[in-house]
């Protein structure tokens, strides 16, 4: 963002409900005040000179690039619009408040109130004031900077159509855009739409290096029989008590020196974990360096793209085929950086729940029983001499953190 956008915006720091988010927009006018191009380096720059590094996490402020909708940059004005109408609300409930407390403990200078009062409404109009943008225009770009799945009604609620006639219009430009395949419908709700994504990148094959794979260290040396590369979705589908999250965070201690790392656990909680974590003789709870957040579902609007993700577990509890489009939605989300999600299965199978519909995306596919551990599928092998397909691991889980191996890989030579 350059100045000259910047004095576009009218906007204030009072306009963002969260704290952080009005500290970091304070930041970047400061940067724009004094001529310099807003980036993270500039931003990051000003939170340590402010020393504000302990209000201000930095992996909050670079995970704000990659949760920003990828239609926002070329149409900043309809997402600014936004924010100052959930600014306007806000001024609303709260105008309201005065007045119903002003009324309830008496009417001094009630005639005083009243034009204080019609002020206030004329400033917060004239804040969200769409100067003349006719409702195919307004619905439009509210379209482009919505990520997911909406619904009519969203777009009702959003746009504060309230009238009959009004959403009648409102039904008949969607269908509009619905022929122009600006969105399609989608969802078993009735009006259920989604933006259609037209990007589609070329595939660079003549400019790689594949010398290089994604540089991730995994328990008993599973590196060695299969590389990955960034984008790459690996699945560990294991029974009860076979040790995921144990392996999980055998992935976290030996990679989180050189990656960033975000563990997401969907059973337990911060207790728990400290303890589980307490179990690691080699390492104190000061040495774990990395990202663990609560989340059980949904994951693909979480996921941090450039970096290693760690699923502990993706909980289905019906419709099991789902599983493999929760998968997909993961990959699709995913840019320099990898994916691994653990899945519940059954004593005996070698894939999770959701059967061979989890098996499509994954480049790395684990089985784990309780003692035992198999390369289901390896899709790219660190050696073309070795399969690592059906490689198995026999090993004994010692204090829930260390794996002791009691038997070692079975080679399948092609």
């Amino acid at each position: 963002m350059g100045a000259n956008i910047y004095k576009q915006l009218d906007l204030s720091v009072d306009d963002f409900y969260d704290s952080t988010h009005q500290q970091v927009y304070q930041i970047i006018a400061e940067i724009c005040e004094e001529g310099m191009e807003v980036d993270y380096v500039s931003i990051n720059a000003k939170i340590k000179a402010k020393g504000l590094m302990d209000k201000i996490d930095i992996s909050y402020l670079t995970s704000l690039a990659d949760v920003f909708p990828n239609s926002v940059t070329g149409n900043w004005r309809t997402y600014v619009s936004i924010i100052k109408k959930k600014s306007a609300a806000r001024r609303l409930i709260r105008l309201s408040q005065e007045i119903n407390k002003f009324a309830q403990n008496g009417l001094n200078d009630l005639a005083g109130k009243i034009d204080s009062t019609f002020k206030q409404l004329i400033e917060i109009k004239e804040k969200v004031d769409d100067k003349g943008k006719s409702l195919t225009e307004q619905i439009r770009e509210w379209v482009l900077i919505t990520s997911g799945n909406f619904l009519i009604t969203d777009v009702y609620k959003e746009l504060g159509l309230i009238t009959r006639d009004n959403k009648m219009k409102a039904a008949t430009i969607l269908g509009r855009l619905e022929k122009e395949r600006l969105v399609v419908k989608c969802g078993e709700k009735r009006g259920c739409y989604r933006l259609i994504e037209n990007d589609a990148p070329l595939i660079d094959f003549l400019n790689v290096n594949l010398s290089d794979p994604y540089p991730i260290k995994f328990p008993f040396g599973l590196d060695q029989y299969v590389d990955l590369y960034p984008g790459n979705v690996v699945v560990v589908a294991g029974n009860a008590n076979a040790g995921k999250t144990a392996f999980l965070l055998n992935v976290v201690r030996l990679n989180m020196a050189k990656l960033k790392v975000e563990y997401f656990s969907s059973e337990m909680g911060p207790e728990e974990l400290h303890l589980r974590l307490k179990k690691f003789e080699d390492c104190t709870l000061k040495d774990w360096t990395f990202a663990a957040r609560t989340r059980s579902g949904k994951f693909a609007d979480v996921v941090v793209p450039d970096s290693l993700n760690i699923i502990d577990y993706l909980e289905v509890n019906k419709d099991f085929y789902e599983v493999g489009g929760e998968i997909k939605d993961i990959f699709d989300k995913l840019g320099k950086g990898i994916a691994i999600i653990a899945l519940q299965k059954k004593s005996g199978a070698d894939c999770g729940r959701g059967g061979e519909f989890t098996l499509e995306k994954p480049r790395l596919y684990l089985s784990m029983e309780s003692g035992t551990l198999k390369i289901v599928k390896g899709k790219n092998w660190s050696n073309q001499e070795i399969n690592p397909n059906g490689l198995t691991w026999t090993y004994k889980l010692v204090n829930g953190c260390k794996f002791l191996e009691t038997g070692g890989s079975a080679w399948n030579l092609s």
